[in-house]
């Protein structure tokens, strides 16, 4: 089962696990300090780059719309079951954000973001390997 089948999963009380302030966004640093408090680890790089890829206007801020553009399924089916649930914990004030959805989906919450790390990460690589190139050129990409 995916992140998007769980029916516990929306997308409000997922981005305000990272956004303890409810400031509206988020920034690197506080996404690897949920990343702590929630005992997972993720390198800061990988942090920031994902930040960086998803944060439109380039403020090193996420907004929410940026997080949902990461977290919004592709497919039409589940990105319209996921944009229809309505958020049930961020107005339980008694429920800790890291505790926010069923052990199963939290799980699959941190394993989505470890998939966008992921991806990340190799995106840098072949950067870092197109630019050792010297026989490389933009013709040779296409």
């Amino acid at each position: 089962m995916s992140l998007a089948e769980c029916s516990d999963f929306n997308l409000v009380d997922a981005f305000a696990i990272l956004d303890a302030k409810s400031l509206g966004w988020v920034t690197a640093p506080q996404i690897y300090s949920m990343f702590l408090d929630s005992d997972n680890f993720a390198h800061k790089d990988d942090i920031y780059n994902y930040v960086r890829r998803y944060d439109r206007d380039m403020d090193s801020k996420m907004l929410y719309s940026d997080f949902c553009e990461s977290f919004t399924p592709k497919d039409p089916y589940y990105a319209h079951n996921v944009n229809q649930r309505k958020p049930k914990y961020i107005h339980v004030k008694e429920v800790p954000r890291k505790y926010y959805f069923a052990d199963e989906t939290r799980d699959k919450f941190f394993q989505l973001f470890k998939t966008h790390f992921l991806t990340e990460e190799k995106i840098e690589l072949a950067k870092k390997r197109i630019a050792r190139s010297h026989t490389f050129t933009i013709h040779d990409a296409f």
